[in-house]
């Protein structure tokens, strides 16, 4: 007697896949994408005329100010007399605030019909529009600061609303491309977020102080981002399926874990690594509670989130409480880095709840994240532009705390890990209505006639005649 074994997906040989060519091109989109951001914090110090600027406020009868709780060896004014003139802009601090912000006016707008566009026509034309359009627009920031202030902070914003469909883009991506049991592999890719603030910020710093000047940091992010849109066109699709240089080996090998996973309900443990050490740690850490059990699955989450989430707000206010005592702030900076690098538990949950939307959802919660980079410069410019002192930072640290214990006891409250009603498409529901057979609803138990042979359905039901 025979017996039939199904054989489990086999993957094409070889030990570079065409779903890792995804997973760099993914990876360095992301890199890009917050290197072409940033780099704008660091070469703004170069672009303002900060001498000029304090000449004419002192013009206007602005007073220095004077902190009474500096730090020993501090009792200095806040502003530094020596200030360069190399500056071509004269942008007071509001102005300057505005246009770091305005990148994150048009980012917020443009999450969730980036993350809508992202379920609806794939993630490669989303995430190529993003970048190419993104970083077209950083090599024309220098021109649009020459033409006047206004026209900069237009490129910013547009730069933004070009940008809120990456992430979605990226998320829809991966739950077309990676296999099951690869997720944390693909995670990889939320690597590049901090190695491209990493390096732009380094870099940006260096191209400033080059013949160039300022413009060239701008120049050589939109270039690198234009670069990698002709590879992403020519070498990305949005589905195994559709890839015309795919191994149909390794492409059957896709489809079929995917699949697998989508029909069980389940998604194995997806560590996101969103940073440098910290993030690894994270990655490992929820995986280890993930695959050993000690705790459900909702839990998992819940701890994860309260230590990146918890543990920072805890720093801070340390921070303020210590005062001037440096090591203690270096540790608790460090420590609070360390651990708000991680999001592993938030992209999961979302993955979880429903992966046939994940685009859209990541749209969603980012958009409301990203309001904070609109409002955190008018909160703290509050609490220090009249009263820059040590008790007014103080503060913000305080609110800062407050603000991620009370997102914390929300989430903790109103997360779930079952998977949304929503999340399976109106045709298979339709057709997995279709499929099934007998009566399961007790109002139809009146006058029905069972058999009289006792026969049974293929699913055990007992087969009913309704007159």
């Amino acid at each position: 007697m025979s017996t039939d074994v199904t054989k489990p997906p086999q993957d094409s040989e070889g030990f570079w896949k065409t779903r890792y060519t995804i997973l760099v091109l993914s990876t360095l989109a992301m890199g890009i994408s917050y290197a072409t951001r940033v780099n704008i914090s660091v070469a703004i110090v170069d672009m303002v005329n900060g001498t000029a600027l304090r000449e004419r406020e002192a013009a206007e009868g602005t007073q220095l100010v004077r902190d009474p709780d500096a730090c020993p060896g501090e009792q200095v004014v806040l502003e530094d007399p020596t200030g360069r003139k190399d500056g071509e802009f004269i942008w007071d601090k509001q102005m300057q605030g505005e246009i770091l912000a305005g990148f994150y006016y048009g980012y917020t707008i443009g999450h969730i019909p980036g993350g809508v566009l992202a379920d609806r026509f794939g993630g490669k034309v989303v995430l190529l529009v993003g970048i190419f359009v993104s970083s077209l627009l950083a090599v024309l920031t220098p021109q649009s600061a020459w033409a006047g202030y206004y026209v900069l902070f237009f490129n910013r914003l547009c730069q933004g609303l070009a940008q809120g469909g990456i992430i979605p883009a990226i998320q829809t991506t991966v739950c077309r491309w990676a296999p099951d049991h690869e997720r944390s592999l693909f995670s990889i890719i939320f690597l590049g977020l901090f190695v491209g603030s990493l390096v732009s910020m380094a870099a940006t710093g260096a191209l400033c102080e080059t013949v160039i000047g300022w413009p060239l940091s701008f120049y050589v992010f939109g270039a690198a981002g234009l670069l990698w849109s002709v590879s992403w066109f020519l070498q990305a699709a949005d589905s195994p399926a559709q890839h015309p240089y795919i191994d149909p080996v390794e492409r059957s090998y896709i489809e079929a874990t995917i699949n697998s996973a989508a029909k069980n309900g389940i998604i194995s443990a997806i560590p996101h690594i969103t940073g440098t050490a910290g993030s690894l740690a994270f990655v490992w850490f929820t995986n280890f509670l993930l695959r050993k059990e000690f705790v459900s699955r909702i839990w998992t989450f819940r701890i994860i989130n309260a230590l990146g989430t918890l543990v920072p707000g805890a720093a801070l206010v340390v921070v303020a409480l210590v005062g001037c005592d440096a090591a203690t702030v270096i540790a608790m900076l460090a420590l609070s880095g360390f651990c708000a690098a991680d999001c592993t538990s938030s992209y999961l949950n979302m993955q979880i709840i429903a992966p046939n939307y994940a685009g859209t959802i990541v749209g969603i919660i980012n958009m409301f994240a990203n309001l904070t980079g609109i409002a955190v410069p008018y909160i703290v410019g509050a609490f220090t532009n009249a009263n820059p002192t040590r008790t007014a930072w103080n503060n913000v640290f305080y609110l800062s705390a407050a603000v991620a214990t009370v997102s914390y006891l929300l989430y903790a409250v109103f997360t779930t890990t079952d998977e949304q009603p929503w999340n399976m498409p109106p045709s298979e529901r339709a057709q997995k209505a279709d499929s099934k057979e007998g009566i399961e609803n007790t109002a139809f138990d009146e006058g029905i006639t069972q058999m009289a042979d006792g026969d049974t359905t293929q699913q055990g039901h007992l087969k009913a005649i309704v007159p």
